[in-house]
């Protein structure tokens, strides 16, 4: 490989015999293999470029928004429509609680819950509420982090602080696990 230098920086990168003519202050130098236009050249050695290109605002609100996706569902059962289940058998719960939790008129969502768990219905139906409000407490703390945090991104004096407070923001959604 080959590289052309201007100064201290590589301007372009090609393969052996694939040189072209150039003029000062461009110089080609034998280049490893691995080299691209990001390195910088000192001394007659590349150094590798820096750490990834900093992303833009935007791009850091994603990565929020994602992360936040990422802390919901550590706090649900995977697989597909599983928190859309949780919510119908909350409300089925809540339902034959109004009801007076007549014996005869148990749900499936609460009978299930009690089979599986070995918990009597009225137990079940219970412990499905008690879940869906811890549930929506970590909804409302994601969502609290997620938006608190993507404004930080936006409203920072420079493009390091915006990148510092999406690491903070990252951090504290990743803190949120399951007990």
């Amino acid at each position: 490989m080959k590289a052309l230098i201007a100064g201290d920086r590589v301007a372009q990168i090609v393969p052996d015999g694939e040189q072209f003519p150039i003029a000062a202050p461009f110089v080609w130098v034998d280049a490893p293999g691995d080299v691209t236009e990001r390195h910088i050249y000192d001394n007659g050695q590349f150094v590798a470029p820096p750490g990834p290109e900093p992303k833009t605002r935007d791009e850091l609100k994603a990565t929020i928004d994602l992360a936040a996706g990422a802390a919901r569902l550590r706090f649900v059962s995977p697989g597909d429509l599983v928190d859309q289940e949780y919510r119908e058998a909350e409300a089925a719960a809540r339902g034959w609680q109004d009801a007076g939790e007549p014996g005869d008129a148990v749900p499936d969502e609460v009978q299930a819950w009690a089979d599986a768990s070995g918990m009597t219905p009225r137990a079940a139906a219970q412990d499905v509420i008690d879940t869906g409000a811890q549930w929506r407490q970590v909804l409302a703390q994601v969502r609290a982090l997620r938006l608190q945090g993507k404004a930080d991104v936006q409203n920072a004096g420079s493009d390091a602080e915006a990148a510092a407070a999406a690491d903070n923001t990252l951090a504290a959604l990743d803190s949120l696990r399951p007990a």
